[in-house]
């Protein structure tokens, strides 16, 4: 009834918001580098993923806000990390099934392994944990190329042309394209059965 009574007096702009997305944007800004990362990290990945429902979109969404978070922890323990944000963090607004799907993908984001986390298997399907993994290659090689900043990610693209995982990086940007980017694009396409091919625009 409280909360009725409070939800009531809110502007229609505020009742409008997703809560997910509205508390893993502020925890993102809060702990993260860059305010606005999170949100362009989740557009240069999303045409890997333009099959998905709009629930998974949204899902992905909110581990793209949080793809930042685990920067100032010690690198061994970022993946756990990640896991226990999404399963045991206040968030609103999600069901079992997109807390094991945002855990796999942070997870993996934070350098957990290509592999899908066994104890997540209870809450999603290999199928979906398979697909929460790739979210988490796409953020890491999108945190490894843009160092957690704008222009390299402004300035390149990734996609799918038929068998291949492209990305495409501004000619300027070449040098960005070194061995680390490279491990993280074989690994992603890997994940979708597919090859990497690098391109300059």
């Amino acid at each position: 009834m409280r909360e009725g009574l409070l939800y009531e007096r809110l502007d229609d702009d505020v009742r409008a918001l997703d809560p997910l997305i509205a508390a893993t944007r502020e925890e993102g800004e809060r702990q993260g580098r860059f305010p606005e990362h999170g949100d362009l990290l989740n557009r240069w990945i999303s045409p890997l993923f333009r099959d998905e429902s709009k629930e998974d979109a949204r899902i992905r969404l909110a581990a793209c806000l949080l793809a930042d978070t685990g920067w100032r922890a010690h690198p061994e323990f970022r993946a756990e990390r990640g896991l226990e944000m999404a399963l045991h963090g206040n968030w609103v607004g999600i069901e079992s099934n997109g807390r094991g799907k945002m855990a796999q993908a942070l997870f993996t984001n934070f350098g957990g392994g290509v592999g899908v986390v066994e104890e997540l298997v209870s809450l999603c399907s290999m199928e979906e944990l398979e697909q929460a993994a790739r979210w988490g290659l796409a953020m890491r090689l999108g945190q490894r190329l843009s160092g957690g900043v704008a222009g390299p990610l402004e300035l390149s693209s990734i996609g799918i042309d038929g068998d291949s995982i492209v990305l495409c990086v501004d000619r300027g940007d070449a040098e960005l394209y070194g061995d680390p980017v490279a491990k993280r694009h074989r690994q992603l396409a890997d994940a979708f059965g597919k090859d990497p091919k690098f391109r300059l625009a």
